[in-house]
């Protein structure tokens, strides 16, 4: 596996799904096996194959009941969860769980799959155009809960992945937005940025703190509406043309309205005009045409434009507090000043949504984000943060928002009809995640059963899971207490993570492992202490400062005499969670899923090329393409054959029953030895027989001008090759008469593979003769060099004698200079 796949981040989403990948120092979008950026999250159950994204999407009208979109709504949710105004196109039922389910017919069986299984098996699909990598970070919606948040990791892990996180959507954007936009909008150590996000089927809105020095991200507010998305704008024109021109359409129908619908949707997002619609033969072999304008589109959208703006002034208003609870100076709290308002999502688009971002947060819509990808960019960016094999250029530090208030129960396990306590609230709303609350309980008797549950925005509680606390030892536990912290990690699970039971040291018995005194100390994440005395609740007032010194000596007085044993915690049940059988099974059933797919790729392959081997030859012989290479009988028979084979095919495809690969192999193989194996030699020996001769020719030349130079001295080598050459030039001869009489329609006699086979005899005969000609051309070279050199040098010492020779005699023979005033003697 490649280092880039192995840092990979998944956005899926109700309608498309992104896959992006850390590669060579950025983040790339990879384009699935038809070059397109998203692959939609659709899957077709049904027949011997299943159909995953884009040929899922294509079969879609034609399957309607097996085709599944908008599976990630579905996973984690119980049956009876399930709203009924959400229309779902396809059938649903319960599974022996309480699942959402549904019932196909695959591999000549009846089945059912859970919504995990199928999102699974979507997961499945990406981790195939990623290049299957295990390390992964997906995305999910800020308003899922635990047990949502457990189907998705346990979907991943069924096909395959290692999720190293969950992040939030808007998370996820704040996290790209960091790292490649933050620089243009923060011109101080911090900003804020608002973050809206309105996908197919829901509307996140999130305004997140950024501090550059410190390389904090804190999202202040994350507010959403899980049933309002682009989808509900489309039926909405859909039903509204429906009751216009009082329609009775089917549901393939409707759906191919709907289509129509979006498409006027988005031209209404750049054009005010009205504007038309048309489907064809929508029903009873009808068309339906139609016309609605912008300000109409709007008008019947209000209702929803209404919550969506409800979205928007709630994240303003909880963004304000959240930003006054942290600030330092509580006297005068920081001010909530946008630095922008990004938005992404597919239905981003329309016109009166960013009207609305203007109008509630007074900034106009910054388009600086790609709209589809942000989210699966911030994942990746994520997943290699996580990574130890890559190193990111900040270390940010990303704090979130807890979605939903948790509450805890309590109680003990051997006390029949006990007293249940509770502690509300554990976690509140906006709490920061992640985030480690610890409590303390007085413990009468173990085991003790803890519980904790999460307010639902109806202010319905909903259990997340038991835990069961409990001691492998006999220890005297009446009146002791038991300190018990619980994690909301960075994935949104909550989890009861430690037990210490404190103990008297005296009243410690001589096996018990004393676990130390320091132990609490080493939890440096944020935590708050409940005391419970008495099992009851801690008064909420603030204690003064005596009393807070004297409570603080007492503790330390306390832990000088007390000992704490870690106590053993087992997950009794956890909501939406699989235990480790079923999670075994999931995987052997999409393995086997897997398998089968392959082996009906590889059948409906070798059946296609048989198919499309018959339709070709067909046309070939029907062309009369090969006439003069087959005999009329022979072409004959061929046809006749083809004909039966292809009727062979079609009988198969009409019952259904679709061969082995290996059938379809030998039928294949079959026909091309029999016939068409034969043409093609024929075809390929005429048509590259010139060429090899000529090849021949030329190294025949060659040997006759070798023998009559006489720059070779071996005689030997000499005369092999005057024997050779005469032997082939004769073959060279007699091979043209043979071919030249010899028809096209048969196989020839002599073919190139002989004709190259002689070339290839003759030249190795030649080549050493002229390499020895080739040296002994060097070697001449080299001596009429070395002599022209030697000569050089000759002449030049004679030059130089010369030169000094007349020197001299230029000397002797200079007159002198006679002085005419002297007189002679």
């Amino acid at each position: 596996m490649s280092e880039a796949a192995s840092v990979c981040g998944f956005d899926v989403g109700s309608e498309n799904c992104y896959v992006a990948v850390a590669r060579q120092g950025g983040i790339e979008i990879v384009l699935n096996e038809y070059s397109q950026r998203s692959t939609p999250a659709f899957v077709c159950l049904g027949g011997r194959q299943r159909e995953i994204g884009v040929s899922a999407k294509q079969k879609h009208l034609m399957n309607l009941s097996n085709t599944f979109f908008a599976i990630k709504r579905l996973v984690g949710r119980q049956f009876n969860e399930v709203n009924q105004h959400e229309k779902l196109p396809f059938p649903i039922e319960q599974s022996p769980s309480g699942e959402v389910a549904v019932r196909v017919w695959i591999n000549d069986e009846e089945q059912q799959f859970t919504a995990t299984q199928l999102l699974a098996m979507l997961f499945s699909k990406l981790r195939q155009v990623a290049n299957m990598p295990v390390d992964c970070v997906i995305n999910c919606p800020s308003f899922f809960s635990d047990g949502q948040r457990q189907a998705l990791r346990d979907a991943a892990l069924i096909s395959g992945l290692n999720p190293l996180r969950i992040v939030n959507d808007i998370t996820a954007v704040g996290i790209n937005y960091c790292f490649y936009r933050l620089a243009n909008v923060a011109s101080e150590d911090t900003a804020i940025v608002a973050f809206v996000d309105i996908g197919q089927t829901t509307t996140q809105c999130g305004i997140i703190l950024f501090e550059n020095k410190k390389n904090l991200m804190q999202v202040l507010s994350s507010e959403y509406e899980p049933n309002l998305g682009g989808a509900h704008f489309d039926e909405l024109l859909a039903d509204n043309f429906i009751e216009q021109y009082k329609l009775k359409l089917n549901k393939r129908a409707r759906l191919r309205l709907i289509a129509e619908c979006e498409k006027l949707k988005k031209l209404m997002s750049a054009n005010s005009n009205e504007l038309p619609i048309n489907v064809e033969c929508l029903y009873d072999d009808r068309d339906f045409s139609a016309r609605m304008s912008r300000a109409h589109f709007e008008k019947l959208a209000e209702q929803y434009l209404q919550k969506i703006e409800q979205v928007f002034r709630r994240s303003l208003e909880t963004a304000k507090k959240t930003l006054a609870n942290i600030s330092k100076d509580k006297d005068k709290p920081a001010e909530l000043k946008l630095s922008a308002v990004e938005i992404v999502g597919g239905s981003i688009r329309i016109v009166a949504i960013k009207r609305l971002i203007k109008e509630v947060f007074g900034i106009e819509a910054s388009t600086t984000l790609n709209a589809d990808e942000a989210v699966c960019r911030g994942c990746a960016l994520q997943c290699a943060m996580l990574s130890p094999s890559f190193r990111v250029s900040r270390d940010l530090q990303i704090i979130d928002y807890a979605p939903y208030q948790i509450n805890c129960k309590y109680w003990h396990a051997t006390i029949p009809e006990g007293k249940t306590y509770c502690v509300n609230p554990l976690f509140s709303r906006g709490d920061q995640m992640p985030f480690t609350r610890q409590i303390i309980v007085n413990c009468h008797s173990l085991p003790m059963i803890f519980e904790l549950e999460y307010v639902t925005d109806s202010k319905s509680t909903t259990v997340i899971g038991q835990y069961k606390i409990y001691s492998s030892q006999n220890l005297p536990v009446n009146g002791n207490k038991v300190r018990v912290r619980v994690r909301l990690d960075p994935n949104g699970f909550v989890y009861v993570s430690s037990a210490m039971l404190q103990m008297d040291e005296k009243n410690t018995k001589a096996e018990v492992n004393n676990k130390g005194d320091n132990n609490e100390n080493q939890e440096r994440s944020m935590s708050i202490d409940q005391e419970m005395q008495n099992d009851v609740n801690s008064s909420d007032k603030e204690p003064s400062a005596e009393q807070k010194e004297k409570e603080k000596e007492k503790d330390e007085n306390k832990r000088n005499k007390t000992a704490q044993i870690e106590l053993e915690i087992e997950s009794l049940w956890t909501r939406g969670k699989l235990s480790e059988a079923e999670l075994l099974k999931y995987k052997e059933t999409e393995s086997y899923l897997v398998l089968a797919d392959k082996n009906w790729k590889e059948r409906m392959d070798a059946r296609n090329e048989l198919e499309e081997y018959v339709y070709e030859w067909r046309n070939r012989l029907e062309e009369g393409r090969y006439d003069m290479f087959v005999l009329s009988a022979d072409r004959q028979a061929f046809l006749e054959s083809l004909n039966q084979t292809q009727q062979w095919l079609y009988e198969d495809e009409e019952t259904g029953n679709i061969g082995s690969r290996s059938l379809y192999v030998d039928k294949l193989n079959g026909l091309k030895q029999k016939f068409s194996d034969d043409i093609m030699f024929r075809v390929k020996e005429y048509e590259t027989r010139n060429t090899f001769l000529e090849d021949l020719g030329k190294a025949i030349q060659m040997a006759h001008k070798l023998l009559e130079s006489k720059e070779c001295a071996d005689e030997a080598k000499l005369k092999q090759l005057h024997q050779t050459a005469t032997e082939i030039q004769q073959w060279f001869d007699n091979c043209h008469h043979v071919l030249s009489s010899q028809p096209l329609n048969v196989n020839p006699s002599i073919t190139t593979k002989q004709i190259q086979e002689q070339t290839n005899h003759l030249q190795s005969l030649i080549r050493p003769i002229m390499e020895d000609i080739h040296r002994k051309r060097q070697e001449e070279e080299r001596k009429k060099k070395e002599q022209e050199e030697k000569l050089k040098k000759e002449k030049e010492g004679k030059d130089k004698g010369k030169e000094s020779s007349n020197e001299n005699k230029s000397a002797a023979e200079e007159p002198m200079e006679v002085d005419p005033s002297a007189k002679t003697e």
